[in-house]
């Protein structure tokens, strides 16, 4: 079962919004955003046709203007610069998180994903299950890793890298050699993000729960691990999917389909503590930093310091 992809338009409350590809002229219902996090010192959201934004503090964003016309799937930061990775095998670095180099490779697949760790980058996607490491940001090598899954999500976190995507959790020490978990034994599970807080891994995604006795056939699932090799499975009945986990102020937060902003404080039972503020806010990333989280969704930027009380920003 495929990622329903979640798109969302970010307008700009004075100046307008920026969002089009290169030699376009500004156009707001292109702006559609894929992913936020936060890095040095900042939140930085990418999406559709090269759109980046960013914000010291989660209330005043500013919109840049875009270098490709390519889908922007995911951002981080390392040995120095800053890569953002998209479709068509997109990767693009930066010495300041300002200026963009489109990095010429080998790689033509979708890319969804980017973490650091161990001084080396790792970027999957899909494509065959695509993983792709480098030290530099610029050199990049594919790697075998023993399934064709899509892989949505890569995270590095105490010592290793954990990936997911459709029926499968990668993990690796090294980035090279790949241990596969395979989850369709049972049931189909699809897991579309991976984080790590607390020591613990937590992934989220759905479950074709259809031999399992629950009515409704798809459910929201949770998997948590604290070695990233074995894992603990937990359905959510209530929830169709979760879309997004970040670990903040001392509490796991999660975006659940229907528009619903989730709280956990062991990453297994969790609660809603917010829902969309109108029909169309389909809420797709989440992260925390400088003592707040942030949530985007189409039309929306949400921002909360506490999880609970949440202020519509744009």
């Amino acid at each position: 079962m495929n990622k329903t992809m979640l798109a969302f338009c970010v307008a700009a409350t004075l100046l307008g919004c920026l969002c089009s590809a290169p030699n376009e002229a500004p156009n707001r219902n292109n702006c559609f955003l894929n992913y936020v996090t936060y890095v040095n010192n900042k939140f930085y959201g990418v999406g559709e046709k090269g759109t980046i934004f960013s914000s010291t503090d989660g209330a005043v964003w500013d919109i840049k203007n875009p270098f490709t016309s390519q889908k922007l799937n995911g951002f981080t930061y390392g040995n120095g610069k800053y890569i953002i990775v998209g479709d068509s095998g997109t990767i693009a670095t930066s010495p300041n998180g300002e200026n963009w180099t489109i990095e010429k490779t080998i790689i033509s697949s979708n890319l969804q994903s980017i973490a650091f760790g161990d001084s080396q980058f790792v970027a999957v996607g899909g494509d065959a299950s695509i993983i792709a490491t480098s030290f530099d940001g610029s050199t990049w090598t594919q790697v075998k890793n023993g399934t064709y899954a899509y892989l949505y999500s890569v995270v590095f976190s105490n010592g290793k890298f954990v990936a997911v995507g459709n029926g499968t959790i990668l993990s690796s020490s090294d980035g090279i050699t790949w241990t596969l978990i395979n989850l369709s034994t049972v049931f189909e599970k699809d897991l579309y993000w991976v984080t790590y807080g607390s020591g613990l891994f937590v992934a989220g995604g759905l479950s074709d729960s259809i031999n399992s006795g629950i009515t409704d056939s798809v459910v929201a699932m949770v998997m948590t691990s604290n070695n990233g090799l074995t894992w603990t499975t937990t359905n959510l009945n209530t929830f169709k999917s979760i879309n997004s986990i970040t670990y903040g102020n001392g509490q796991y937060m999660a975006l659940g389909f229907e528009n619903l902003i989730l709280s956990s404080m062991n990453g297994i039972s969790w609660e809603i503590q917010f829902t969309g503020t109108n029909s169309l806010d389909f809420l797709n990333s989440i992260a925390y930093g400088n003592g707040n989280f942030v949530v985007v969704g189409n039309g929306s930027i949400l921002s909360s310091s506490d999880g609970k009380n949440w202020i519509k920003r744009i």
